[in-house]
């Protein structure tokens, strides 16, 4: 992408709105900011014709075109609408000693998504949880031990990559064990040095699969210090464990900078520039437009004023434009098959019935 570093900043945005239709004001706000993605959720989809639509118009709003994402784990952090069957949390796949199980249901999740126009799943969650604990992950994770969680996302992630859509490894540096939900809150995590070595191994042992991790809005006292600061706000965290340490050299995505962990720290501006400051490549900004016009503004005027360095603002743009010229995002646009469609729920509806039969043969 061409133009001054003020012109390009945007792209370190991944943004939502509301509505099943790209109204004047959204179209406006989007050409504007020319975000590096869009994120949608249930509130944007009404069934495969109307989503296959909308994703296909934001790729076509400006140069270079966003990529479209959503979160897709199965269970109850599911976004598509019927005719798509409830696929099975996290934990039921790490439940059966087949590790391969991810794959397949990571496979079917990537056909759908990219039938429907989607490049990126946020997913999968690589958190150390059992399905009982009450702490905002549950059986979101694949399993409460490093060496199963590790294995089951990274055959998720090679489903996703064999179909044609990228995914996300998420929440650094792990929320296994949070007493509080990010959504709400801002948590603040135990201190183990031991969990927290093993909450890192799927980080270490993907690093080199996964191209986007995503930053927890949780605090973490014995990497932050004792003062309540979230890890997606914190370079120690970011730049230095993630980066640095762990030695991750895809893109860094903080968690959505709108969820109360985060958005009563000050003005949000202020909220963006810290999270950017921290080493984030990218800031999820989901809902409000006044919000997404205010993050892109702190940028832009921090980039030109000396907020931010502009080298490290560049490297994020190159990693983001890395990012975007993976087969996933660069792939021309593709006509919507309902037949295609309506083979894959097939599959996903057999293939959920398969595994629930295995787990009760073990019960």
């Amino acid at each position: 992408m061409t133009g001054s570093l003020q012109d390009r900043v945007g792209q370190m945005l991944v943004v939502g709105f509301e509505g099943l239709e790209l109204d004047a004001s959204v179209q406006d706000l989007l050409r504007e900011v020319r975000p590096g993605g869009i994120i949608l959720f249930r509130r944007n989809l009404a069934g495969p014709e109307q989503t296959a639509r909308l994703t296909r118009a934001l790729r076509r709003l400006y140069t270079p075109p966003p990529f479209v994402a959503v979160d897709q784990e199965g269970g109850r952090v599911s976004r598509l609408s019927p005719p798509f069957p409830d696929l099975p949390a996290a934990a039921r796949l790490g439940a059966l000693e087949m590790a391969s199980v991810a794959r397949w249901f990571g496979a079917l999740t990537g056909r759908g998504l990219r039938a429907l126009g989607f490049q990126l799943d946020y997913a999968p969650v690589v958190d150390l949880s059992a399905p009982e604990r009450q702490d905002g992950i549950g059986d979101r994770a694949f399993a409460s031990g490093a060496e199963q969680a590790t294995e089951r996302a990274g055959q998720f992630l090679a489903g996703l990559e064999e179909a044609g859509v990228e995914g996300c490894l998420k929440h650094f540096p792990g929320l296994g064990g949070a007493p509080a939900d990010t959504h709400e809150t801002l948590p603040r995590m135990p201190v183990d040095p031991s969990a927290r070595e093993e909450a890192l191994v799927p980080y270490r042992r993907l690093r080199e699969q996964a191209p986007m991790v995503m930053v927890a809005h949780a605090h973490y006292p014995d990497l932050s210090g004792e003062k309540p600061l979230p890890a997606s706000l914190d370079p120690g965290v970011v730049s230095g464990l993630l980066r640095r340490d762990v030695g991750f050299g895809g893109v860094i995505v903080s968690d959505d900078l709108e969820m109360g962990a985060v958005v009563e720290r000050g003005p949000f501006a202020d909220v963006a520039l810290a999270a950017a400051a921290a080493g984030n490549d990218q800031l999820l900004v989901c809902h409000r437009p006044d919000r997404i016009h205010a993050a892109w503004e702190a940028l832009r005027q921090a980039v030109a004023g000396g907020g931010l360095d502009t080298a490290a603002v560049e490297a994020s743009l190159d990693r983001i434009a890395a990012f975007k010229a993976r087969p996933a995002c660069r792939r021309p646009e593709e006509p919507f098959e309902a037949e295609e469609l309506r083979l894959v729920v097939d599959e996903m509806r057999d293939l959920t019935g398969e595994l629930e039969r295995a787990l009760r043969r073990r019960a």
